[in-house]
């Protein structure tokens, strides 16, 4: 028997071929259910699974204090973050992306500025902020 000859008997009847190519295939038919209610596929996939909400820190780029981003965009990408991934407190999130110049700062503050997103904000924008005569000038 020459290899050619072998090849021949283990493929299959045409009809049997046939059929399988005529057969939904399992993906198609997962496709069409998730397509017709996706909330029961979504639930078994998602089963006994915990959605993490932990913060993945490179999401938010570092500040260090220098003319390169404004202190405003930088907060509202912060704030934004943290309201995707379900964080309440961003005083305890804004810390961690400060640096050089911008940590300095940061260290300077009292520790009811520190805790209190809002002073946070206030204190980081009185530091950086550009003055709107500075910003004509430029």
């Amino acid at each position: 028997m020459t290899p050619r000859t072998a090849w021949r008997r283990r493929r299959p009847p045409c009809g049997a071929r046939d059929a399988a190519l005529s057969r939904p295939r399992l993906a198609d038919e997962v496709t069409s259910l998730m397509m017709r209610d996706p909330a029961p596929a979504i639930e078994a996939l998602t089963d006994g699974i915990s959605m993490d909400k932990s913060l993945d820190l490179r999401l938010i780029p570092e500040y260090d204090g220098t003319a390169k981003q404004s202190i405003a965009e930088w907060l509202e990408k912060v704030e934004l973050v943290c309201k995707l991934r379900g964080i309440d407190n961003i005083a305890e999130v804004i810390p961690l992306r400060l640096t050089d110049g911008a940590f300095a700062v940061y260290l300077q503050l009292s520790d009811d500025e520190r805790k209190s997103p809002p002073r946070l904000k206030d204190a980081l924008l009185a530091a950086f902020a550009v003055d709107p005569y500075d910003a004509y000038e430029e």
